[in-house]
């Protein structure tokens, strides 16, 4: 699919924001957050704005992978581009939780409960 993408590119097509949403959340269930970001990268090049679903599911590909850092830096850019909602947080949170981070997994409550709109459920507590 990325290769799909950059053919289109090359033929002087450019891939629309639906398009680069599918291969990044399809990447993402692979745990390729790496390629994902790489692509959001790419999505920004080519000025194509990146939506929630897609930092979302580069967020939760990230907790699984246990990569904290990458988690928090990327919910700093996604706060540049789109409001997170309650599951962006609980991304982050659930990733610094699995690396025995829970001071930052405390802050990162502590945003999502100031940020307006965003209400805490279930899942924010349990995991």
């Amino acid at each position: 699919a990325v290769q799909v993408l950059h053919s289109c590119h090359r033929a002087g097509l450019v891939p629309t924001q639906r398009d680069f949403e599918l291969v990044i959340v399809a990447l993402s269930k692979k745990l390729q957050w790496r390629r994902a970001l790489q692509l959001m990268d790419w999505m920004e090049i080519l000025k194509i704005r990146r939506t929630r679903a897609i930092y979302n599911a580069v967020l939760n590909a990230c907790a699984k992978a246990r990569e904290a850092g990458q988690a928090k830096n990327l919910l700093v850019r996604m706060r540049k581009d789109v409001t997170p909602d309650i599951v962006s947080y609980n991304s982050v949170m659930a990733a610094c939780a699995s690396t025995s981070r829970w001071k930052d997994a405390l802050s990162i409550l502590d945003q999502a409960h100031r940020d307006p709109g965003v209400t805490p459920d279930r899942y924010t507590f349990t995991k």
